[in-house]
């Protein structure tokens, strides 16, 4: 089904996105009809009005950093920068928050960038995993979603050792 979203008009199989106006009209219509009665209605009305010829398909990533600081810790990554969540998770701005008002602790040398850094980290992963286990709930079915759920929860038991 990818595979399908992401070949263009011309067969060109893209890796990410599908630029405007190359989206093929049969993979566009399959997907209104397949999602549009499940959207809200104002999105709903949204895309329904959009042209063709605008429509463009771009796929949803997320990745994670490795570390947090650099350089002696004159470097320091918060978030989007150290981890990017799907969407749908709606975590993004929580997650900068938290992190700088962390920092702000080390800052005043009420803990250290060591323990941020484990901390951080700690928490993107575990946003990163329940990020992919909401995104499998809401596309791919009870199985996919068990699956998923298992991962969380090795996930969780890993972290405790």
């Amino acid at each position: 089904m990818l595979n399908d979203v992401l070949t263009d008009i011309n067969s060109r199989r893209h890796g990410n996105t599908v630029p405007s106006g190359l989206v093929r009209p049969e993979v566009w219509k399959q997907h209104l009809a397949a999602n549009l009665a499940s959207m809200p209605p104002p999105l709903a009305d949204l895309i329904s009005k959009t042209q063709q010829s605008q429509t463009f398909v771009t796929k949803v990533n997320d990745s994670m950093a490795e570390k947090a600081t650099f350089h002696n810790g004159r470097v320091v990554l918060v978030g989007d920068a150290l981890a990017h969540f799907r969407p749908h998770f709606a975590v993004a701005t929580e997650q900068a928050a938290k992190q700088c008002l962390e920092l702000g602790k080390v800052w005043a040398g009420e803990s250290t960038l060591e323990k941020w850094e484990r901390d951080s980290l700690a928490y993107g992963r575990k946003m990163l995993v329940l990020s992919r286990v909401l995104g499998v709930f809401g596309q791919g079915g009870w199985w996919a979603f068990l699956k998923m759920l298992v991962v969380y929860v090795r996930f969780l038991v890993r972290s405790k050792l």
